[in-house]
């Protein structure tokens, strides 16, 4: 990038590098633009507990306003693919793999997180549409390395039903809604790369697992997957109905709770006495 300078990242190696760029400012708002909130994690430090969202609004044009009030008031940090400005210095890459999936890599402390937005095509598209969106998927997971943590987040229009049999370590039985044969792909995929689907972790009543409604019809199709060695940092994943910006669907949060929030077991030893 032309005329600017790029600063090594306070805490890591020289691996993730980021380009300065002015703070944001507390007064007024760029011409032309608004004056976003500000909002932070909970708990010791940033990033130790975040809440990360993933909602289809169709498009942002005429929303952006409502969509990061709705963000301020529900708590959360980055909704798929938008970011709490808090973090924006944080940011150290941004890459649009294609029109339905894009990814952010952030680095907090020292520790690195991707969160990948993806917008799966909807059951009527020709197959190698939709084998074309697994591939470049797939393509985007490999490129993280496990040493980093990975949320993907987003609409994968399928069912993956309540069933888990042979799926027992990415699926945990609460679901709503019957498989399908979209739903087999997204189930295929999380046990190839051993992502949990979160949103079957949770047992929830109804209001709080439907991500879709439209007259009759009933859906949940907004997930989020994550890395199954990492799902007890997650400690709640639910949808939040009535949100008036989409009125069909629904906004889904996963709720994180870092490592340095957790409170680690004292050993069991015998108490040293000091004469």
């Amino acid at each position: 990038m032309q005329g600017c300078a790029t600063l090594p990242r306070p805490g890591c190696s020289g691996k993730y590098a980021r380009v300065a760029r002015p703070s944001p400012g507390s007064g007024a708002p760029p011409e032309g633009g608004v004056n976003y909130p500000r909002f932070h994690g909970k708990g010791r430090g940033k990033g130790s507990r975040m809440r990360f969202g993933t909602w289809n609004v169709g498009s942002l044009t005429g929303r952006l306003v409502e969509v990061v009030e709705v963000m301020r008031r529900r708590r959360i940090n980055i909704l798929c693919i938008l970011i709490d400005r808090y973090y924006i210095d944080d940011v150290v890459d941004v890459s649009r793999k294609s029109d339905r999936i894009m990814s952010i890599k952030l680095v907090l402390g020292d520790e690195v997180v991707n969160i990948v937005s993806a917008y799966a095509p909807q059951a009527g598209l020709d197959a190698s549409t939709r084998q074309e969106f697994w591939e470049d998927l797939e393509e985007v997971v490999q490129r993280v390395p496990r040493s980093e943590k990975l949320i993907i987040g987003g609409d994968l229009n399928g069912h993956v039903g309540s069933s888990r049999d042979g799926f027992e370590s990415i699926h945990g039985g609460f679901w709503y809604g019957e498989r399908n044969e979209a739903g087999n792909a997204i189930l295929d995929f999380a046990l190839a790369y051993d992502l949990g689907i979160m949103n079957t972790w949770f047992e929830k009543r109804e209001s709080h697992l439907v991500t879709y409604r439209s007259g009759d019809n009933a859906s949940q199709i907004g997930l989020f997957l994550v890395r199954n060695a990492l799902r007890q940092c997650y400690t709640n994943c639910k949808v939040i109905p009535g949100e008036s910006t989409a009125t069909q669907h629904r906004l889904v949060v996963l709720d994180f709770r870092g490592r340095s929030y957790i409170r680690r077991r004292r050993p069991l030893v015998e108490p040293r006495i000091k004469w």
